[in-house]
């Protein structure tokens, strides 16, 4: 009888011994999910079309569209240098260096630039889940998968996952997590390639979007909070993480070195730039930290734009401003009397409090007042807030930590998961209507002008958005009423800023449209008179000249376009289609091969072009042109 119990016995741990191990199992479920989830909620904006500043990165950036052979260029070129040379003062090659890719694969496609955005957001929270269970610990522990869903299914994620030029955000988080991954693996077991990996990875961070520097400062405080480590080898290990850094602002400064960089931040843009003084710009930045916070809290009505004068300039009296500074210095204050107590409640505070500070405009004002893009990282610290009180007050007594079975989790906690599941919902529902206000600009500044009157800005870009839509009327009643409707937001936004170059530009561009040549003219030199070094503003007032016949004028203002953006193919263009008019061929088919060199997909370039060879009694290069200029744009032959 004892001979078969044992055997018995033998029988159940071999059985036991086969078993899956539930934390193993659980993980790759829970990271499954959680993938499908994420892509789940963004997958609608796959259709999408280029909104805001997808143009100037893809669209319009002649260097992006050279495709794989304009990546040594973007590497050794300034942000946005590809649209109109303009010089930003930032670098963020590798977002670009993507685009120049898909754009190679598959020119003027925005759907396979969604789907990659979709693709690398769901990665970076399967990320998200792997780092935080390193980090707390075993995978059986709630608090990862709480806040990584939190995290995944938040409102706020929208402008960054819907708009394809926030790939940089996107990038530059997804590399940061797999560097934070391979850090705590070196801590832990003290393997030199897990350093190596993590230094590799937050370079690649870096050259995606360089906000994610502040990290050099939660690098060790993750060691000292959660792997027991000894401070010198945390210490040394920290240190090994600045050397990436190290040599990303060197190649930064020896890229950007080479540029004049605008030393002035428009008004426009910061509205903190309309401050009368230092005290009142903090009032107003700690006001602004405070809709940030309401923001994360109850993600109600999001807006594209925030900028001047939407918020106000408001000075200490303000009873939100203390309020605000209330919060964020009662934050501070708590976390510095517990941190050894090395709670994760803490850590999210302090997570939050660093990885925001670079965007805060305490320290040093940015390009931008305020923006929901600038949230992507800082908001993990609020849902690790979130999470360890939604647990704390919800998550019952349970002692045990570990849980055998996914069920368990829910079994243990069935108050937690059932607020959590309603905040979850309530989340996805706002992150999938509003990312399908993310179609274009026209549905998207429809819906944002309305929540955001006084932005200058915004109603600069719903009239952008009327003079588009003019255009696809098919009567001229039609158009005259959309343009006019244009010109009047146009109107609006300069009542808001009077110095808004950018919108008499645009303003005297619909006038141009609508036929009345010397209003045109007038907003073109308003524009010329405050934004001398504007080569767009010269191009189109050199339209004008053209059309009346005024060739030397014209011909004037083109080489005044040229000389402040010698690579300003529209200019070229323009310079060519003259000169060929006048009968000087070789110098139109000297700057027709220049616009060409900046715009090689250009249909119209290459027509010019062809012309220029048939006058010239060149039938072979003129048929190759045509061919070339017909195989772009077929419609082409219909003006032979």
């Amino acid at each position: 009888m004892a001979l078969s119990n044992k055997k018995k016995n033998k029988h159940i741990a071999h059985k036991q011994k086969s078993l899956p191990k539930s934390g193993h199992y659980d993980f790759r479920m829970w990271s499954f999910i959680i993938f499908i989830l994420a892509f789940l909620l963004y997958a609608n904006t796959i259709t999408h079309d280029y909104v805001l500043d997808d143009h100037s990165l893809l669209k319009d950036n002649w260097i992006t569209k050279q495709g794989i052979d304009g990546i040594p260029t973007l590497l050794k070129t300034s942000y946005r240098f590809g649209v109109n040379r303009l010089t930003d003062g930032l670098y963020r090659p590798l977002s670009l260096v993507m685009f120049a890719i898909e754009w190679q694969i598959s020119p003027d496609t925005p759907a396979l630039n969604h789907f990659l955005n979709i693709l690398f957001y769901a990665l970076s929270c399967v990320l998200l889940l792997t780092f935080l269970r390193n980090l707390f610990g075993k995978l059986n522990s709630l608090l990862p998968v709480l806040i990584t869903l939190l995290w995944m299914a938040h409102p706020i994620h929208t402008e960054v996952v819907a708009n394809i030029k926030s790939r940089d955000e996107i990038m530059s988080v997804f590399f940061l997590l797999i560097a934070c991954i391979w850090f705590i693996a070196y801590l832990k077991k003290k393997q030199l390639r897990y350093i190596l990996g993590a230094s590799i990875a937050f370079f690649l961070g870096l050259t995606s979007k360089e906000g994610i520097i502040t990290m050099l400062v939660i690098f060790p405080l993750m060691g000292w909070y959660f792997t027991g480590t000894k401070s010198r080898s945390n210490i040394k290990a920290s240190l090994l993480m600045v050397i990436p850094a190290a040599i990303y602002l060197l190649i930064r400064h020896a890229v950007l070195r080479e540029y004049t960089q605008l030393s002035n931040i428009p008004l426009v843009d910061n509205l903190l730039v309309a401050a009368p003084d230092f005290p009142t710009r903090m009032a107003t930045s700690i006001y602004i930290l405070g809709k940030y916070f309401l923001l994360m809290l109850f993600p109600v009505q999001l807006v594209s734009d925030y900028s001047y004068n939407q918020i106000p300039i408001v000075g200490w009296g303000n009873p939100l401003v203390m309020l605000s500074f209330l919060l964020y210095v009662g934050a501070i204050v708590y976390s510095f009397l517990n941190i050894r107590k090395k709670s994760v409640l803490v850590f999210g505070i302090l997570f939050f409090l660093v990885t925001f500070s670079i965007y805060s405009n305490i320290f040093v004002l940015i390009g931008s007042s305020f923006g929901e893009r600038f949230l992507y990282l800082p908001l993990l610290g609020f849902v690790i807030i979130l999470s360890c009180l939604l647990k704390k007050i919800f998550g019952g007594r349970v002692k045990k930590e570990t849980y055998t079975a996914m069920s368990q989790m829910f079994s243990r906690h069935k108050t937690l998961w059932i607020i959590l599941s309603c905040i979850i919902v309530l989340y996805s529902i706002k992150t999938v209507t509003r990312n399908s206000e993310w179609k274009n600009e026209w549905t998207l500044f429809s819906a944002d002008i309305d929540r955001s009157p006084n932005s200058a800005h915004l109603r600069y870009y719903w009239g952008l958005s009327l003079k588009n839509k003019a255009k696809e009327q098919s009567t001229t009643e039609g158009y005259n009423k959309i343009m006019q409707n244009a010109v009047k937001e146009f109107e609006t936004a300069l009542s808001i800023y009077p110095e808004y170059s950018e919108c008499y530009h645009q303003l005297g561009l619909a006038f141009f449209r609508l036929g009345d040549n010397d209003k045109s003219l007038e907003n073109y030199n308003k524009a010329v008179k405050l934004s001398p070094n504007e080569a767009v503003f010269y191009s189109n007032m050199g339209i004008i000249y053209f059309q009346r016949k005024a060739y030397d004028k014209a011909l004037d203002i083109y080489n005044k376009a040229i000389a402040i953006n010698p690579n300003y193919t529209d200019a070229h263009m323009n310079m060519g289609s003259i000169y060929g008019i006048l009968g000087d061929y070789n110098k139109s088919l000297y700057h027709l091969k220049k616009a060409l060199e900046y715009d090689p997909h250009n249909a119209s370039i290459n027509y010019y072009m062809a012309l220029t060879y048939q006058n010239m009694k060149n039938p072979e290069m003129a048929d190759k042109y045509f061919e070339e200029a017909y195989r772009l744009n077929p419609s082409l032959k219909n003006t032979k």
